[in-house]
């Protein structure tokens, strides 16, 4: 649960008391940087990276998919570093889109590999320990599918999967169940989005103060009107039309401490703007922002209530944006102590060491030098 922050209400999407740019603060140390692995020979890996507690230690790890027939590989979070295993048992041996959650609520980590169409999919149960069961899940269709909690109100803490069939297609809630048994729910979208998961909206049985169901922003940008679907925490939503920014890529954190959580929706062309959720209104305010044109905003939950974004610039100096105590205000700060991560990285988070803090694995393929930023307060 989140800390709520009393501050006056404003309309929905009005021009905020945010600067156009952030205040300059000095060169701050924030992140423990480190080598990921004294294996350097594992650093030469390749395929698309799932985070998530594959053996239940508490700590994340990264499970290397590689599509076709080569294996696949995990590296293990410890307490001061990874653990590597080649995955001899963790063949999957096909092209899949893989969804990761916890999908029997046990607390350890699973994968569904969806192929789409009517290829064969399937469920990979993981347990304590790092061993995995697979299971037939024919889903029969091509989706662009989101996975979360959308059933909170259960308490089981299982996730689900909405299959979402852009255009006019039949969409459905799979929600999860006993045993890793789905119940099918039809929805009904009618139109091509780009889906935002989020806490967007209080729950009322925490006091309407935060927020444990989860919420789906259907960001079209055009014309078409977006929605805003609020979560009942039974797999059901209501709808409010937005209007977002067009062109724009929206990125989801905490950045006032309000325990709901905001959108920054960041624009390649054109201006940025921060949409701080307000809880009592059910709306957002919108608030300028200036991300520099060469920079990759990343999130994670480095601190609580209010959250930094990270500004990675592959060809310039890192930063970091902190909320302050004025909603939409941030100051700058550039990093004292981390390496400036160039081009060719690629930036997974995740809680690596378990410490409770967001961690960020920077990822270099075929050469190696891959780094872990610990969060601070780390121990690592």
């Amino acid at each position: 649960m989140r800390a709520l922050r009393i501050t006056v209400a404003t309309c929905a999407v009005l021009a905020g008391l945010a600067l156009a740019a952030p205040a300059h603060a000095a060169p701050l140390a924030f992140f423990n940087e480190q080598p990921a692995s004294a294996d350097t020979d594992y650093n030469d890996v390749s395929g698309t990276p799932l985070v998530g507690d594959f053996d239940g230690d508490g700590r994340d790890d990264v499970f290397f998919y590689r599509p076709g027939a080569a294996g696949e590989r995990i590296k293990f979070g410890t307490t001061t570093g990874f653990e590597n295993d080649f995955g001899a048992d963790l063949s999957v041996s096909g092209t899949f889109t893989p969804l990761v959650g916890d999908y029997d609520g046990n607390g350890v980590t699973d994968v569904f590999w969806y192929a789409p169409g009517k290829a064969a999919d399937y469920l990979w149960l993981f347990f304590t320990g790092g061993s995995h069961t697979s299971t037939a899940k024919p889903v029969n269709g091509t989706f662009k599918p989101i996975v979360g909690d959308f059933a909170s109100n259960d308490e089981q803490s299982r996730d689900d999967i909405f299959w979402y069939a852009p255009g006019t297609g039949a969409d459905f809630l799979w929600k999860a169940g006993p045993g890793a048994s789905f119940t099918s729910i039809a929805r009904t979208i009618n139109g091509t989005y780009t889906p935002v998961v989020g806490s967007f909206t209080p729950d009322p049985s925490t006091g309407g103060s935060t927020d444990s169901t989860l919420d789906i922003f259907w960001y079209a940008s055009g014309p078409t009107v977006d929605s805003l679907w609020k979560g009942n925490g039974a797999g059901a939503f209501t709808s409010k039309a937005f209007n977002a920014p067009d062109g724009a890529v929206p990125v989801v954190g905490y950045f006032d401490g309000y325990g709901v959580q905001d959108i920054l929706w960041n624009r390649a062309a054109g201006a940025d703007s921060v949409w701080l959720a307000d809880p009592d209104t059910l709306t957002f305010s919108t608030h300028p922002a200036n991300v520099p044109s060469t920079a990759k905003a990343i999130v994670g939950e480095w601190l609580v209530p209010d959250e930094p974004i990270l500004l990675w610039s592959p060809n310039a100096a890192d930063h970091l944006w902190f909320p302050q105590g004025e909603p939409g205000t941030w100051d700058y700060y550039e990093l004292s102590n981390n390496t400036d991560m160039g081009a060719g990285y690629v930036p997974v988070t995740g809680d690596f060491n378990g410490d409770g803090h967001r961690d960020l694995y920077w990822i270099k393929y075929d050469v190696g030098g891959d780094r872990l930023w610990y969060g601070p307060n780390s121990g690592a």
